[in-house]
């Protein structure tokens, strides 16, 4: 049976948007695995002392239960330039430890950073975030998200973000896109529309 990953901030000893974390992790858990008894992962993410500092990442692994919880320090990788590599064939709409299909999209990058995934005709994700494209006014985030990100959940229901079909036409109407995931704010990740190939 497959096995999921579940990846979340620790900030100074504090697991962040824990909510949103045990939302994903038990409705994957019920779909996958019809396991109906929900687990708090706040109360089974216990951090080490030598982690209680600082930003670190812990690792959940989980089938029908959890498997293990590493940490280990989080390092920001930076993305400033995106390739677009279209793929109407990927499925991920479950964090699956096995991410070879993303990998294998992720080596078509050529020489830019990271890749902008597209999928019949709409933007997804890119390798590890998800989207959150910036007009000027207001920022949208694609319908069509591969992973439905625990960040992308928070900011939909704050009104932060705004969920629109875009389409690679669409491009042009945006300035920026804000890489965003459980380590990444809007903001701390930018990637210009002019470094988009």
């Amino acid at each position: 049976m497959c096995r999921l990953i579940e990846t979340i901030r620790i900030l100074d000893g504090k697991a962040e948007n824990i909510f949103w974390h045990n939302y994903r992790f038990n409705a994957s858990r019920l779909k996958l695995f019809g396991q109906t008894e929900k687990i708090d992962l706040g109360n089974r993410v216990i951090v080490p002392e030598e982690f209680s500092t600082g930003e670190v990442k812990c690792r959940l692994i989980y089938g029908a239960s959890i498997e293990s919880i590493e940490f280990e320090p989080y390092i920001l990788r930076p993305v400033k330039t995106l390739k677009i590599v279209t793929d109407n064939e990927i499925d991920y709409n479950h964090k699956y430890l096995d991410r070879s299909t993303i990998q294998s999209i992720f080596s078509r990058k050529e020489d830019k950073d990271d890749v902008l995934i597209v999928k019949n005709g709409f933007f997804t994700d890119s390798s590890y975030c998800n989207l959150a494209f910036w007009d000027g006014k207001q920022f949208h985030t694609p319908t069509t998200a591969l992973l439905k990100g625990t960040k992308r959940y928070k900011y939909l229901s704050e009104n932060i973000l705004t969920e629109k079909e875009i389409r690679t036409d669409d491009l042009k109407n945006y300035r920026e896109i804000h890489l965003i995931n459980a380590f990444m704010d809007i903001g701390r990740s930018i990637v210009l529309v002019k470094n988009i190939s």
